[in-house]
């Protein structure tokens, strides 16, 4: 087989024209003069097995002596540049490089546009950063930053747990990973006061991240499992909803009532509730301070700003489930008077042109309270032990508040 490649290229090497010939013998000449004895060894066994490993990847000093061999072709300057085999060098950069050890650069390449650079820019952006010990570092701060502020959503232990490997595998990448102590205590951190999944904390006296992430997915699980405590899907994507909207989806529940086969459309749960002993509505409506529990609100909002305890100026943005953008122009508390004493709302925004007051289903399970909803109402364990009771009402469907009830 050997001795036919031989014979067959030498022919072909016959039948092409002078300049054909006069570059493979340049390519020939090139290879002998830039590479010693073990890049020559490298490149016959890269000869000899054109395919033998397609997942083979070449780390940072491979690639710097690789470009020794194209003598500045890769620089936009060079009179031999072109755009194809730029493009062609940028695909093999960041399919090549080797994402462990003290090689990597998966985080630099993080902050780099491949459509906005030219393969010369990369490179001369990943040797800049390589040799930076200040990108390093704040990268590190930036991850530690995160793992300090990470947050649990709706009480998805699974998610919370994949978002601290995540930090911790990049801290990884930087030859710097984060600790079992440091993510064991920021899981710990989120979860330890949660009505939900304090007592599994308790019950884990190991001090080790997976021994505590394995007890607190088993946990979850098992919630989901008891078909009482599952939050109707549909609900998932709720949001603040103007006031068409609302009035809309009234009509349409009140159709689907008479028409059964037709599914019914619920934006959010609208819902009533006190805290006084019987069951009554307050007398007068005018008095009333309404509120739409909302699952998929981020926030507690209102839009009064007389409400708010202490005030403070903030600029964010609220997008709504139509895809309106909302901007929130300043956060406090809000504390709300019962007989049982005051229940506080922490962070609530202020946004003006909200129709109606949001009470957020994950601001209250961050703040430690644990809410279970099914199709005929749910309830509220707040933090402290508070238990608010919710009865869907087709009604109204409205969440309403009036001095000491709520």
């Amino acid at each position: 087989m050997a001795g036919e490649g031989d014979h067959q290229a030498g022919e072909a090497t016959k039948k092409t024209k002078g300049g054909r010939k006069g570059k493979v013998v340049q390519q020939v000449q090139i290879d002998d003069e830039a590479t010693d004895s073990n890049k020559t060894e490298f490149n016959e066994a890269e000869v000899g097995s054109d395919s033998d490993d397609d997942n083979e990847r070449y780390d940072y000093c491979t690639l710097a002596k690789i470009m020794e061999h194209l003598e500045g072709t890769y620089d936009s300057n060079h009179p031999k540049w072109n755009r194809t085999f730029d493009d062609a060098l940028a695909g093999v950069l960041h399919s090549t490089l080797d994402t462990e050890g003290e090689h990597n650069i998966l985080y630099l390449l993080l902050n780099i546009s491949k459509a906005c650079l030219t393969f010369h820019q990369t490179w001369k952006k990943i040797e800049k950063g390589l040799t930076s010990e200040a990108t390093r570092t704040s990268q590190q701060i930036t991850l530690l930053a995160q793992l300090n502020e990470v947050k649990m959503f709706n009480a998805d232990t699974r998610k919370l747990i994949q978002e601290i490997r995540v930090m911790q595998m990049e801290t990884s990448l930087l030859g710097a990973p984060f600790g079992d102590d440091a993510i064991y205590a920021a899981l710990q951190r989120c979860t330890i006061r949660h009505p939900v999944y304090k007592e599994t904390v308790a019950t884990v006296h190991q001090v080790s991240f997976d021994a505590l992430a394995t007890a607190l997915m088993m946990r979850q699980s098992a919630i989901k499992s008891i078909p009482a405590q599952k939050v109707d899907p549909r609900q998932a994507s709720a949001r603040a909803a103007g006031s068409n909207e609302q009035d809309s989806d009234t009509d349409e529940d009140a159709e689907s009532s008479k028409a059964k086969t037709r599914p019914r459309r619920i934006r959010c749960w609208e819902v009533w509730c006190s805290l006084t002993p019987s069951w009554r509505r307050p007398p007068k409506p005018d008095q009333l301070i309404h509120w739409v529990l909302d699952l998929g609100a981020t926030f507690h909002m209102i839009n009064d700003y007389s409400m708010l305890i202490h005030p403070r100026k903030c600029r964010k943005r609220v997008y709504t489930a139509g895809s309106e953008v909302l901007e929130a122009t300043a956060v406090g508390d809000v504390s709300i008077s019962t007989e049982y004493g005051e229940i506080l709302l922490q962070n609530v925004l202020y946004v003006h042109s909200l129709n109606i007051n949001l009470l957020s289903t994950n601001s209250l399970t961050d703040e430690g309270a644990h809410v279970t909803l099914d199709p005929k109402g749910g309830q509220i364990h707040l933090a402290d032990g508070t238990l608010l009771k919710i009865v869907k009402n087709h009604k109204s469907g409205l969440l309403e508040t009036r001095g000491d009830t709520w």
